[in-house]
């Protein structure tokens, strides 16, 4: 199908508009009705949503996180007083990041 220019698809649920596709020349976006939205282009695509969960299989983008997060927690440095004790003097740190990441990449 050839349509020449942009192309609107929208469900409704009465007169609220609850899922947007646009296509067109610049790119395609797709909307829902909590405001979710995708738009991809050639430069890349943007996910705009409040939790996001990348990956299906055992190792996902916030596994990853997670358990770097724990290995920095872990780390021991050598200086020149010796190794350096573990946990790190700025954990609370790393506890706020991880949890941002589960606040973030978590779909309930």
């Amino acid at each position: 199908m050839d349509c020449g220019s942009d192309v609107n698809i929208r469900t409704l649920n009465g007169t609220e508009v609850v899922s947007e596709i646009k296509m067109n020349t610049d790119g395609i976006t797709i909307k829902n009705k909590d405001k979710n939205t995708i738009v991809m282009k050639d430069a890349g695509m943007v996910v705009t949503a409040e939790k996001i969960s990348i990956g299906d299989s055992g190792e996902t983008i916030k596994k990853i996180l997670l358990d770097l997060i724990t290995a920095i927690k872990a780390m021991t440095l050598m200086t020149n007083m010796g190794a350096t004790i573990a946990p790190p003097i700025n954990i609370a740190d790393f506890e706020g990041i991880k949890t941002r990441i589960n606040t973030f990449m978590e779909i309930s």
